[in-house]
């Protein structure tokens, strides 16, 4: 069984903070969830919801994002940022949220995470298949309402 910690440590800090995830990972959690949503300009930043304080973030540069406080004094950081604080010391699943340049990601993702640090997930088959197209053999998790009936063909 593993300890994922969703959205890092939340008990404490605004989910999706680098706050939130050292406290995950200060507390021994084996990975931590995020959720990555892509601005205007083709930054990539984590975030839950595609809003933040009243704005869109696909609506929004990155450093329009970056100003923001999310909570607690808290900013809502780039994925870079996160998969560098992660980088040898905790595995890291993405959730893919808001995300349409899909090779730009995974160079993010390439230039930031150690081999096998890092597996993708979404609610989106056909966005994870694309995934799989650009980046062979990364760790794919399809998150689903509830078990498909033929669950060994659902990313066939």
């Amino acid at each position: 069984m593993l300890n994922i910690a969703h959205r890092g440590y939340m008990r404490d800090w605004p989910g999706n903070t680098l706050e939130a995830i050292e406290a995950a990972i200060s507390l021994g959690a084996d990975a931590v969830e995020v959720d990555v949503q892509e601005t205007r300009d083709g930054g990539f930043v984590l975030a839950h919801d595609p809003i933040i304080g009243g704005r869109v973030i696909r609506e929004m540069t990155l450093g329009e994002v970056m100003d923001l406080d999310v909570g607690e004094g808290c900013r809502a950081p780039t994925l870079e940022e996160a998969l560098d604080l992660c980088r040898g010391r905790e595995g890291v699943v993405l959730e893919f949220k808001e995300v349409r340049s899909l090779g730009r990601v995974i160079e993010v993702i390439n230039g930031s995470a150690g081999e096998g640090e890092v597996g993708i997930c979404s609610f989106d088959a056909e966005l994870l298949m694309k995934v799989r197209n650009v980046k062979a053999g990364i760790r794919l998790g399809l998150i689903v309402d509830a078990p498909p009936e033929n669950p060994e063909v659902v990313l066939a």
